[in-house]
């Protein structure tokens, strides 16, 4: 059922002639209820757009010329109002703060813990539960994790050797180094 005071508004709407917009009331009670705010948003430009029309033809005694040229400065006007009542819903709903935030993001100030947060967060690092109370707290880490840590571990002792070089290593015992090949998940 549809309160009244939803009635009481469509009513004191219609008699001041102006539009009343609702969006995503699963209640049926007028045709002027959309599912979403960008149908509700499409609505409203037509409804606009077929006011000015109207008004623009209701007008005596003026030219073309003018009733065209002022139909032009509404239009825009309306176009302009759209865009801005467009931006405003998307802040309200939060659709840029969500961009923005992430734009901003630099992860290269985070330390470790920080670091290990947020990539828990993206499910690079995920916690494996055994429901054992004795066991400490285990990580599973994404092939692509593992990879990239290996990698940053080989360069960073490339780098160190490079500095201070020292004895050459002991190759295996048919001369070939045999490359580390990284299971799918690492369980710590």
């Amino acid at each position: 059922q549809v309160p009244s005071s939803l009635r009481l508004l469509q009513k004191i709407c219609k008699k001041a002639d102006v539009p009343l917009f609702v969006v995503h009331d699963p209640r049926a009670w007028g045709g002027n209820t959309q599912a979403t705010l960008e149908d509700a948003l499409a609505e409203m430009r037509s409804t606009v757009k077929n006011r000015v029309i109207n008004n623009a033809l209701k007008q005596q005694g003026s030219l073309s010329f003018t009733r065209g040229r002022m139909l032009g400065q509404a239009e825009t006007e309306a176009k302009w109002q759209l865009k801005e009542k467009k931006q405003r819903a998307k802040e309200m709903l939060g659709l840029d703060r969500k961009r923005r935030r992430r734009e901003k993001e630099d992860w290269s100030q985070y330390d470790s813990v920080m670091l290990e947060k947020k990539l828990m967060e993206r499910n690079v690092i995920q916690r494996i539960d055994d429901n054992d109370e004795t066991a400490s707290e285990r990580r599973s880490y994404s092939h692509a994790m593992v990879e990239l840590a290996q990698k940053c571990v080989e360069e960073q002792r490339i780098a160190a050797e490079q500095q201070h070089p020292g004895p050459a290593e002991a190759e295996d015992d048919d001369g070939v180094e045999e490359p580390f090949s990284a299971p799918e998940t690492v369980k710590l």
